[in-house]
C-alpha cells in the first residue's frame, strides 16, 4: 500500500512539474513607479521578482485608482510597449485581458521574443487585437529571454485611450501558482443593480461578472466606436430599468453583430456605479434568444464638402484661446494641395484653386497612397479641428485643419470620390455612404457584396 501510494504521489508530483503555471501577474492600478496621466510617459511596475516597464500607457491620476492602463492618442500615432528584463524563467505563454478595443485604429499587437535587450533578431509572434483575453504562445520557451509586447496605433481622431488593458499574465510551462480557471458569478439584472448600488461613484467592482437579461431600450451601433448601449431588465414586458450595458461589443463570426430590443443576452464585465447610473462596461455579449430582425449596421455617412466650406465648419467652433475644438462628425475635403510642410511630415496646406493660399491644413495624415506634390488633387477624411493659438512671434492665431485624417492622392472619376487607397482595396463614398472597392466588386463595411 505504501509503494502504491508513493507511485501515485511520484506521478502527481511529476505531473505538477510538467504543467504549466502562473509565473505572474499584474493587474491595475498596482505599484507604479509613476502615475503618467498621459499617453506619452513611462513608469514601471515590480511583482516580486519580476519588473515590467510600460511607454505610452496612462495609468491615471493615484486619486482615480484606474483598474486598467490605457494606450492610443487622439491626434498622434502612437506605439505602446510592455518590455520585462532578463526572465530567468521559461515563459509558454503570455497572456493580455483587454476591456476595450478599437481594431480598425490598431495597425498590429505583436509580442517580441529575444535573447537581449534591443529585441535584435527577435521572434514575433502577432495575434488580433479583440476583447478578453489574448493569448502568445512562445514556441520554443527557453530561460533568460526577454519580452515586449507592441501595440501600434493610428489616432483616433476622436478619444485618447481607446485600447484597455486590466490584467497581464506570463505562463511558465514548468509550473508555478497553478492555474485555476476563474468561476465567474451569473447575476440577474436585480443582483447586478444591488452590488453596483453598493460601489463608491466612478469605482468599478473588483470582480467580474456574467448578467442575465432582456435588452430594453437599444441605442443604434455606433459605428464609431464599435459598441452599442443598452439597458437590460428581468422581465421584457416591464421594461422599468436604471441597469445599462454601457459601450458593449457584440460580436457573431468575427463580426460586429448589433443587439435588437427584447434580445436576452448575457454581459460579461465589471460592474460600475456613476453617479446615479448603475452599469456594467465595455462588456462582451453572448446571444441567449434572439428576436427577429435586422442586424444590418448602417455604412457610415461621410459629407463631401470643399476647402472653403471647411474653413466655415473650422471658424464656426469656438475654443478657449490655447486649446482646440473638434466636429463629432467625419468630412471628406477635397481640394488641391498648395503647399507642403517642411517640418511636419505628411502634412499639406489646400485650397480650392490651384496657387491659392492655403489656410486649411492636412496635419500629419496617417493613410497616403504615394507622394504628394503641389496642384495634386487630393480627398482628405476625418473631423475637422480648430486650434485657437498664440505665440510672442505673431501674436494669436487660429488654425483650421483635419489632424490625423486619411489621404487619398487620386481625382475623383465618374462622380466616385475615393477615400482610402490601398494596396488591395479601396474606400470609397458614393451619395454620402462609405463602400469599398476591391477586385473591380463593390462591398458595403459589412463585406456584403453589392455588385
Amino acid at each position: 500500500m505504501k509503494k502504491i501510494f508513493s507511485f501515485i504521489a511520484a506521478v502527481l508530483f511529476a505531473g505538477s512539474m510538467m504543467a504549466e503555471g502562473l509565473l505572474f501577474e499584474q493587474t491595475y492600478p498596482g505599484n507604479p513607479t509613476a502615475y503618467t496621466n498621459n499617453y506619452t510617459g513611462s513608469f514601471a511596475i515590480t511583482t516580486g521578482d519580476y519588473t515590467l516597464t510600460y511607454s505610452a500607457f496612462n495609468n491615471g491620476k493615484q486619486e482615480q485608482g484606474w483598474d486598467a492602463i490605457r494606450c492610443g492618442r487622439k491626434s498622434d500615432a502612437s506605439i505602446a510597449t510592455i518590455s520585462s528584463a532578463a526572465i530567468a524563467d521559461k515563459v509558454s505563454k503570455v497572456v493580455i485581458d483587454f476591456t476595450q478595443v478599437n481594431a480598425d485604429k490598431t495597425n498590429k499587437l505583436a509580442l517580441l521574443v529575444a535573447d537581449n535587450a534591443n529585441f535584435t533578431n527577435a521572434v514575433e509572434i502577432v495575434k488580433t487585437i479583440a476583447v478578453g483575453e489574448v493569448t502568445f504562445e512562445v514556441a520554443a520557451p527557453a530561460q533568460n529571454m526577454f519580452y515586449q509586447i507592441n501595440i501600434d496605433m493610428v489616432s483616433d481622431g476622436s478619444a485618447n485611450g481607446f485600447n484597455r488593458i486590466d490584467k497581464i499574465q506570463f505562463i511558465s510551462p514548468d509550473g508555478g501558482t497553478p492555474i485555476v480557471p476563474t468561476i465567474y458569478d451569473t447575476l440577474t439584472v436585480a443582483q447586478a443593480k444591488a452590488i453596483c448600488d453598493t460601489l463608491p461613484s466612478g469605482v468599478s467592482s473588483e470582480d467580474k461578472y456574467y448578467v442575465e437579461g432582456y435588452a430594453v431600450y437599444v441605442q443604434p451601433y455606433s459605428t464609431q466606436y464599435k459598441n452599442q448601449i443598452f439597458f437590460m431588465v428581468d422581465d421584457v414586458n416591464a421594461p422599468d430599468s436604471l441597469f445599462e450595458a454601457y459601450g458593449a461589443v457584440g460580436m457573431k463570426d468575427n463580426q460586429p453583430y448589433p443587439v435588437l430590443e427584447g434580445d436576452k443576452v448575457r454581459v460579461f464585465g465589471k460592474l460600475k456605479k456613476y453617479g446615479t447610473q448603475l452599469e456594467i462596461i465595455n462588456p462582451t455579449i453572448e446571444f441567449l434568444v434572439e428576436v427577429p430582425g435586422d442586424r444590418t449596421i448602417e455604412p457610415e455617412k461621410m459629407d463631401t464638402i470643399n476647402v472653403t466650406e471647411a474653413i466655415a465648419i473650422a471658424a464656426a467652433l469656438t475654443p478657449e484661446k490655447g486649446k482646440s475644438a473638434t466636429t463629432s462628425k467625419t468630412y471628406a475635403v477635397k481640394g488641391f494641395v498648395v503647399g507642403i510642410s517642411s517640418t511636419k511630415t505628411n502634412t499639406f496646406y489646400l485650397a480650392d484653386e490651384k496657387g491659392a493660399y492655403g489656410e486649411f491644413q492636412a496635419y500629419q495624415c496617417k493613410t497616403i497612397d504615394s507622394a504628394v506634390a503641389e496642384d495634386d488633387y487630393v480627398i482628405v477624411t476625418g473631423k475637422i479641428t480648430h486650434y485657437y493659438g498664440e505665440s510672442a512671434s505673431s501674436g494669436e492665431y487660429h488654425n483650421y485643419e483635419i489632424s490625423g485624417g486619411d489621404l487619398v492622392h487620386t481625382e475623383a472619376p465618374q462622380g466616385i470620390e475615393n477615400i482610402v487607397l490601398t494596396e488591395k482595396a479601396q474606400k470609397v463614398v458614393v451619395d454620402g455612404v462609405i463602400y469599398i472597392v476591391r477586385d473591380n466588386k463593390l462591398f458595403n463595411l459589412q463585406g456584403t457584396q453589392i455588385r
